[in-house]
Order: C-alpha cells, then sequence, then structure tokens
C-alpha cells in the first residue's frame, strides 16, 4: 500500500481529485489488486477480470456498489457524491 501512497498522484491531489481519479481510470491501481478488485468483479458477476478492470463503467460500478450494497442503478436514477 505504501507504493501507493508515494505515487505522484496522490502526493498533490485533493480527496475531490482521488476520487474522481479512481472512478476515470481503468486498470488496477500500481499494476497490483492490493485491493481485491478481482474478488469484486465476481461478485458483481463479470465472469472474466481482465476485461472488467479495464472496461471504463467497472470502477464506479465497484465504486456504487460500496457506498450503497446494491448492484446497480435503477432506470433514471442518478447518483450525487458529495463529501
Amino acid at each position: 500500500m505504501a507504493h501507493l501512497q508515494n505515487s505522484p498522484l496522490f502526493q498533490s491531489s485533493s480527496f475531490a481529485d482521488i476520487i474522481e481519479g479512481f472512478l476515470t481510470r481503468t486498470g488496477l491501481p500500481g499494476g497490483v489488486d492490493n485491493f481485491g478488485f478481482q474478488l469484486q468483479a465476481e461478485k458483481l458477476g463479470y465472469p472474466d477480470f481482465n476485461p472488467a478492470i479495464s472496461s471504463p463503467g467497472f470502477r464506479p460500478q465497484l465504486f456504487y456498489h460500496c457506498a450503497t450494497a446494491t448492484d446497480s442503478l435503477m432506470q433514471g436514477q442518478n447518483v450525487k457524491v458529495m463529501y
């Protein structure tokens, strides 16, 4: 985890920048699955991890799942992140 804290991505970032960066990037942070993304991908119904982690929708879906304990949005439902 220390390698992420020392990453230039986090050095001068605000909390908003970190959350936005997490939601807009793809792939594994630092190239290593320190956060259990593969397990979460399986729980969210992704049959194959590599395409899931490369999908632009995976991290927002994971964030939503962690925040609400549900798997998907209802049609027309909006999510607003406040901090």
